[in-house]
């Protein structure tokens, strides 16, 4: 009946993961029964090696899946030899998560078989081939769940062997990638209290108290035995810092009611002993002890239990006993000397994943250095030759204007041809006698429609040649009045404001020649700067003429007012 019910829930998640891509061992997208006993291992793995061992496959894909199924069942490594034919395929296939998987699952079988060195080697392998082909963003939800396990499989080994420094490296990197994975409670807890416990090894006080605290903050089940366990480690922390006797042996004593398993209350009399050993308390720490010794069937509680009790018992002159526990720990000796070996082979094998890591962090700084590199020399170049453009284009758009005013420059030549020839005999006839020549000309044109004023005031107010006051006076040079076009410009004034200037000459003697010619532009209400263009002076001679002018004439109103102001008058 029950494998009926397993072989309808294999088929409704079949039904439901049809379209669920996972990689596999063809390194494509490919649904199948083996991909849907992988989602149920997730959370049922004595549902998902019920399934396997119903349909057993040579397929390198069902290999890996039944180790992984026999290993969160508690079971020993039945297949190894398949599951290392299906490591050598993925290797070779380029697979990476599941040729990690198979280096993962190769580890725990030398770990079972006490190889701890070929375990901490293909845990590194795994990690190596994890970290070589993911992105550290792409490590997320079951690729981050796995990488927690690898590290955390390290975690355990480099302990075992007091290799505490390597060990609070790998339970670091268990508990971040533990967070990445959105991991319950008891994963975080007890990485933190993996930290803490290396801590205490060192004799960190500080450091071990404050993962303890952080543990014991982030479960949320107070009556879990991890819990206990946390209470107990800071306990003895906080002993060792200096902490009454009393109340850490009341705290002990209490924990050690709580425990709700055999090996539990195992634990909790050795930490007892401990204190009580440390207090010269050598009854009390005798009976807790020898509870151990006599009631635990872990080697290493049996092995501290005695190491302590031969000194208790020397000290309470009972020698006869105290060579049993001390013949008990002979064996141990040899032992010792082996895990030597082995703490030394795992410590040069860190090394060298310390190394290799370094190296990869180097190379991803120098790659983004480059990278950087690159694209600033790129963003330069794109500057420089933005520049060079703008440079171009204002180089062709000067040649245009040029070229234009060239042109208008030709064409007023032409205009202004009869004009010039009659100046040139101003040698002969005075400015008076082509006055009174132009006498009945006066009379039907106004000042402003002179062609030299006309001249004047196209040049001063083209709009595609406009005269800039931040461009040196001498970009102008060829609009400015000739000595002939001054002369006309005098004679047009005198033809149409004789009297003011008359007037002007007898109030204001003062006034110089130059100072006309600037009255005479002012009439065309030319401005400061194009009076500076016409004549070749500097703006602020042009500008200090004018406040001369004002002061001459007692007026405050601009030189163009106030002569308008006369002609009216």
């Amino acid at each position: 009946m029950k494998q009926l019910c397993l072989i309808g829930a294999f088929l409704f998640l079949a039904l439901a993961a049809c379209h669920r891509p996972v990689e596999t061992r063809h390194g494509t997208s490919l649904t199948s029964e083996l991909v849907v006993i992988d989602s149920l291992m997730q959370n049922r793995p004595d549902s998902a090696l019920t399934l396997l061992q119903a349909s057993p496959k040579e397929d390198p894909y069902y290999q890996l899946l039944l180790s992984e199924a026999l290993y969160k069942n508690d079971s020993a490594q039945l297949n190894r030899p398949k599951l290392i034919e299906a490591m050598a395929y993925y290797d070779s296939l380029g697979c990476p998560l599941l040729s990690a998987r198979c280096h993962y699952m190769n580890g725990v079988g030398y770990y079972e078989s006490d190889s701890l060195v070929q375990a901490c080697e293909q845990y590194l392998k795994a990690l190596e081939i994890m970290e070589d082909n993911y992105k550290e963003e792409d490590l997320v939800g079951y690729k981050a769940k796995f990488m927690a396990l690898i590290y955390t499989h390290l975690c355990g080994l480099f302990y075992d062997q007091y290799l505490n420094v390597q060990a609070i490296f790998f339970a670091r990197k268990a508990y971040d990638y533990f967070l990445n994975a959105n991991s319950n409670s008891f994963q975080l807890a007890w990485s933190l209290n993996k930290i803490g416990t290396n801590y205490e090894m060192m004799a960190q006080w500080d450091s071990a108290a404050y993962y303890y605290y952080r543990a014991a903050t982030v479960l949320n089940d107070t009556n879990s035995l991890i819990y206990r366990d946390i209470v107990s480690h800071q306990t003895m922390v906080d002993y060792k810092m200096g902490i009454g006797y009393e109340e850490s042996v009341a705290r002990l004593r209490n924990l050690l009611s709580q425990a709700n398993t055999d090996n539990e209350y195992i634990v909790r009399c050795l930490v007892l002993g401990e204190v009580f050993y440390h207090e010269k308390d050598l009854d009390s720490a005798e009976f807790y002890l020898k509870k151990v010794f006599y009631e635990s069937d872990n080697f290493s509680l049996k092995k501290q239990a005695s190491e302590w009790l031969v000194e208790i018992l020397k000290d309470k002159g009972e020698n006869e006993e105290s060579q049993q526990f001390a013949d008990y720990l002979v064996p141990f000796a040899n032992l010792s000397e082996n895990q030597g070996f082995i703490k030394s082979q795992m410590a040069d094998i860190y090394q060298c994943y310390e190394q290799r890591r370094k190296e990869n962090m180097h190379s991803v700084q120098v790659a983004k250095i480059i990278k950087l590199a690159v694209i600033v020399l790129i963003v330069f170049i794109t500057s420089i030759l933005f520049v060079a453009l703008l440079y171009c284009i204002r180089i062709q758009q000067l040649k245009h204007e040029r070229y234009e005013h060239s042109m208008k420059q030709a064409a007023l030549a032409g205009r202004l041809k009869r004009s010039n020839a009659a100046l040139k005999k101003e040698k002969t006839f005075p400015a008076e006698a082509i006055i009174l020549q132009a006498h009945n000309h006066s009379a039907v044109t106004k000042y402003v429609d002179e062609p030299i004023c006309r001249h004047i005031l196209e040049v001063c107010n083209d709009e595609k040649n406009p005269i800039k006051s931040n461009l040196p006076i001498s970009s102008y040079s060829d609009i400015a009045l000739t000595l002939s076009q001054k002369a006309q410009l005098k004679a047009a004034a005198l033809l149409h404001y004789r009297s003011l200037f008359e007037k002007l000459k007898t109030d204001y003697p003062k006034l110089k020649e130059k100072d006309y010619l600037y009255c005479y532009l002012c009439l065309l209400e030319l401005d400061d700067a194009q009076i500076a263009v016409m004549t070749q002076l500097s703006y602020r001679t042009v500008w200090e003429r004018g406040k001369r002018l004002q002061k001459i004439f007692n007026t405050d109103d601009k030189i163009s007012v106030f002569l308008h102001g006369n002609i009216i008058c």
